[in-house]
């Protein structure tokens, strides 16, 4: 996570901690949709834009304390960090995260598979062999290669976000104020933030 002096880019330094939590949070929470649906939706619109603010802050004061942690501790890199939060458990932790990372490719792997089949027509299998070889193929190239995709990756997810917010927005924006103005319940907003 260095440059060849041994000093951290401003990029490393700043951006790439933000980008390695977003990518842990939407890959591994909110990729699929299915929790917008799950936790946020059933609430109505302002319900919903109230639970995923406060969803919003939770994760914020969750990575905060983490960097926080990180530097009180002196733990800057993954072994060190939860050796420190997690003491002996750490061994606990890293088996059951070794099974989640299994499960969460496995997740993936089906989205891409699925993705395939519906775009190309592909089979399943070749979708998520895809995805196997692109994992593969950026991690062979180190960290730098690793760092490059979590900035592209991330400047082409707040762009996709942007042009997403922009059509919808030009297209259903006055029914959208509509079902705002509407009163409807919004139940336990917080417990779905």
């Amino acid at each position: 996570m260095s440059t060849e002096q041994g000093a951290p880019t401003w990029f490393q330094r700043y951006l790439l901690p933000g980008f390695a939590f977003k990518a842990v949070v939407i890959g591994g929470g909110y990729a699929t949709g299915r929790e917008l649906a799950e936790f946020f939706l059933p609430h109505g619109p302002n319900g919903g834009v109230l639970a995923i603010l406060l969803a919003m802050v939770m994760w914020s004061g969750i990575c905060a304390l983490t960097f926080l942690f990180a530097y009180s501790t002196r733990s800057y890199d993954y072994r060190a960090f939860f050796k420190k939060l997690l003491g002996p458990f750490w061994i606990a932790f890293e088996l059951a995260y070794l099974l989640f990372i299994v499960l969460i490719l496995a997740v993936f792997g089906a989205a891409a598979g699925a993705i395939g089949a519906a775009l190309f027509g592909l089979p399943q299998l070749a979708g998520a062999l895809a995805l196997v070889v692109s994992i593969a193929t950026v991690t062979a190239f180190g960290n730098a290669a690793v760092e490059g995709l979590f900035k592209w990756v991330t400047i082409f997810l707040y762009a996709v976000y942007a042009i997403f917010a922009v059509l919808a927005l030009s297209s259903f924006g006055d029914a959208a104020l509509a079902n705002f103005a509407t009163p409807t319940p919004m139940g336990q907003w917080w417990i779905g933030g």
